[in-house]
């Protein structure tokens, strides 16, 4: 809040300060080079080899850190690996979403990936497939809807910025999970209440009529 006031004065007194801000802030994908993409490739490719050097270690510590500890598990040079990655990939994905989304872009996959699976290991493939799916998404909504804008309405400079609009497809895709998935999505679990209802509220009428009379026929 504190962050926003001062930005609205600033603005208008220091425009270029505002500017590098607003990057700062949001991101700006779309001035991305080809260097850009080999760093985010490296990065990617440092996280997929510690995941694989430290899957069992991972698996143990996010079951049971003091079962962790009792195997001879280095819990703590692991967590500090593990928070020096997230803030690799926090620092490194300013470029395209900004500081402020990208605490969005490291839950929303995960979350939508949770809804799918008990499984550590399937978790971590959804989640890099839900991660990847919304920066496409997102960078072709972003181009396409400006564009069909820009047609429709000439005059009114409409621009949907990249980094948001990864966030968007991202939250949109964690919602679409938390209330359709298959086992644990809470449409399907209202469904399921309902139906194991309205299947105990025949059973019962069943049973009420045996009582009433077992040798009578029911219609």
């Amino acid at each position: 809040g504190v962050g926003i006031t001062i930005t609205s004065e600033v603005q208008f007194s220091y425009t270029s300060l505002y500017k590098q801000t607003l990057t700062y802030l949001y991101g700006q994908a779309a001035t991305m080079t080809d260097t850009h993409i080999v760093i985010y490739g490296i990065l990617a490719l440092v996280v997929i080899v510690m995941i694989l050097l430290f899957y069992k270690e991972l698996q143990v510590m996010t079951f049971d850190r003091q079962y962790a500890k009792s195997l001879g598990i280095s819990v703590h040079a692991i967590e500090l690996l593990l928070f020096i990655l997230v803030t690799l990939a926090v620092i490194i994905g300013i470029r395209s979403v900004g500081v402020v989304l990208m605490s969005a872009m490291l839950i929303a996959p995960a979350v939508a990936a949770r809804q799918f699976t008990n499984r550590f290991s399937v978790l971590l493939i959804l989640a890099a497939f839900f991660g990847m799916l919304s920066g496409f998404l997102g960078n072709y909504f972003s181009v396409e809807i400006t564009e069909r804008m820009s047609t429709i309405y000439p005059s009114a400079r409409i621009i949907l910025p990249t980094g948001p609009m990864i966030v968007l497809i991202a939250t949109a895709i964690c919602t679409l999970a938390l209330l359709f998935a298959p086992e644990k999505g809470m449409v399907i679990r209202l469904w399921r209440i309902a139906r194991f209802r309205y299947t105990c509220i025949c059973e019962n009428i069943l049973k009420e009529m045996w009582r009433i009379d077992p040798k009578k026929a029911v219609n």
